[in-house]
């Protein structure tokens, strides 16, 4: 079986970034990765932003769910939680989880 993997990285004025993805077996999800957002200029809205550009693009793929990794009891964790993400299922490494939200 082949699985083919596309990607778009998405960037905020080299401040924020973010890493969208699709398998081409399942095009009714999308999966985040690499969310980061420049020391700098964080607590000024840009992640969300950026999450709300990345929701955004996996609605125009045709995506109900969204999909994305996080370390269990960080701030990071609780950010993804305010912006509407809950548990999904326990991740390989013991301190992170996945998280998901209906797009």
């Amino acid at each position: 079986m082949n699985i083919y993997i596309e990607s778009v990285k998405i960037e905020l004025n080299e401040k924020a970034f973010g890493r969208i993805y699709q398998y081409n077996d399942d095009n009714t999800s999308v999966y985040f990765e690499g969310i980061k957002v420049d020391i700098a200029f964080r607590r000024q809205g840009l992640g969300t932003i950026l999450l709300q550009m990345l929701e955004l693009f996996g609605k125009c793929l045709g995506a109900s769910y969204s999909y994305l990794w996080v370390e269990k009891n960080t701030w990071i964790y609780e950010w993804y939680k305010r912006n509407g993400y809950s548990y999904f299922k326990d991740h390989e490494d013991v301190n992170f989880i996945w998280m998901s939200k209906i797009l």
